[in-house]
């Protein structure tokens, strides 16, 4: 059976397109997990139990390899009447940095 070359590089682009998709969604879990338990060491609560506004970039890391940025935001409060705003940055699948907005204790 002939298969046309062009059908083959549309299953593999299909097939790349998938294989990001399948870690974007690990990353965005991953990414709120560890929001949620530095919120809990916090004494904060994750508000929306999610995350989101995300973006996507390369970096590179100080051995000179390229690496899969991402940002994610997220809101928070810590006493239940106010919502403020923090973000997360995940470098290669780990965390790169968590940062929360100045609020009260």
């Amino acid at each position: 059976m002939y298969i046309p070359e062009s059908y083959m590089w549309f299953g593999l682009l299909i097939f790349l397109v998938a294989l990001y998709v399948w870690h974007a969604v690990g990353a965005k879990e991953l990414a709120f997990e560890l929001t949620k338990e530095r919120c809990e060491q916090m004494g904060l609560q994750l508000l929306d139990e999610s995350i989101g506004g995300w973006k996507v970039s390369f970096s590179k890391s100080k051995s000179g390899q390229w690496r899969l940025q991402r940002f994610y935001t997220f809101e928070f409060t810590s006493t239940g009447e106010q919502r403020y705003q923090g973000y997360i940055v995940l470098v290669g699948g780990k965390l790169h940095h968590i940062e929360f907005d100045p609020h009260r204790v």
